[in-house]
């Protein structure tokens, strides 16, 4: 069974999608540096950067968006008021701050590799231009997984939170299953909690997600669908927004 696929997270997963291609742009600038202008090449690399710093301060209207879509879809299917909680603010300014700092460390990263690439040295320095972070473990994560964790994580933080909100203290929710092997969240597959309670994500690329207990994640898909995209009165709605 696939994780569920959300249309309240469609902005997120297309701001996603930008960074993976600003990280293929810079890689292959990069590739031109060895013989060619390295200054030039080097200030277009960090004016695709800039771009992902600006697509980063808007990624709380998408966090925002992604909450208030949820919200409305949970008020719906329960006939509570849709929440409009302050929390959904707080996930969109941790996303924004995140992904632009992922993209001042990648610029940091791209001056030096541009600099100093050579046709030997250009898987090394190719990574070092596209790092958006340097986990625990040292590992090196590019701006596209990067983006592509961050809005995952924060976009199933949204719906959660966004369900949780609009039940109320005395709501419950019910864990999203899709036979996950993972052994942090695999346990908690279709249990119902309070939704006051921890709720998923339960790990970065977490895809479980919490819905109104007793409503299964495809109506809460439906739910979300026409939340997105209402149909006009006396009119035909033109149809779902795509999901990344």
């Amino acid at each position: 069974m696939a994780p569920p696929t959300l249309p309240a997270e469609a902005e997120l997963r297309a701001l996603a999608g930008r960074f993976a291609t600003a990280e293929r742009r810079i890689r292959v600038l990069l590739g031109r540096a060895p013989g060619g202008d390295r200054r030039k090449l080097l200030e277009e690399a960090i004016g695709i950067l800039h771009e992902m710093r600006a697509e980063a301060r808007q990624a709380a209207a998408a966090v925002e968006g992604c909450y208030e879509v949820t919200a409305v879809a949970v008020a719906a299917l329960t006939g509570r008021s849709a929440a409009t909680g302050a929390r959904a603010a707080d996930l969109g300014r941790s996303l924004a701050h995140k992904l632009d700092r992922g993209a001042l460390r990648a610029e940091e990263g791209a001056r030096k590799a541009f600099a100093t690439v050579t046709p030997d040295t250009l898987a090394e320095r190719s990574q070092d231009s596209v790092t958006a972070r340097i986990d625990r473990a040292g590992r090196r994560q590019p701006l596209g997984s990067e983006a592509d964790m961050l809005t995952r994580t924060i976009g199933r933080s949204a719906v959660s939170r966004a369900t949780a909100d609009s039940l109320g203290r005395d709501g419950l929710v019910e864990i999203s299953a899709h036979g996950s092997r993972n052994p942090i969240c695999a346990p908690l597959e279709g249990i119902v909690i309070p939704a006051s309670g921890a709720l998923p994500p339960y790990h970065a690329r977490c895809a479980h997600v919490a819905t109104p207990a007793g409503v299964e994640v495809d109506e809460l898909v439906g739910a979300m669908e026409a939340a997105a995209c209402p149909t006009p009165i006396g009119g035909v709605a033109p149809g779902v927004f795509g999901v990344g």
